[in-house]
């Protein structure tokens, strides 16, 4: 499983602790732009809110690796809404900064 730690995207397997795959730098992220990027509430019922700091995407993955959703979003805050036949769960979603900017993920649990 891979996640984003504070200036780390990390693995974390069955058989030990977790391990810094690469830095933001290595992402073409600078660490201060990624302190703007939020996705909000997490766990979420359904809508959330991605707060990133250029315009980009919002793809969420289901935990086999399968796109569920795709967004366009926004500089600033960008109002999403979930499909309505998502199942509750985990998912990962990932930020891809428009222009090459960079891409940063995080975990989102749905609950309904």
């Amino acid at each position: 499983i891979f996640f984003n730690g504070a200036t780390n995207v990390r693995a974390v397997t069955a058989s030990g602790p977790s391990l810094a795959v690469c830095g933001l730098a290595s992402l073409g992220v600078q660490a201060a732009n990624m302190e703007e990027w939020n996705v909000y509430p997490n766990p979420t019922t359904g809508q959330l809110t991605v707060q990133a700091p250029v315009a980009g995407s919002f793809i969420l993955y289901n935990m086999v690796g399968q796109q569920v959703a795709a967004y366009k979003i926004a500089s600033g805050a960008t109002d999403v809404r979930l499909p309505a036949a998502l199942a509750d769960g985990v998912y990962v979603g990932v930020y891809k900064a428009d222009g090459g900017g960079g891409q940063q993920m995080v975990q989102l649990a749905v609950s309904r």
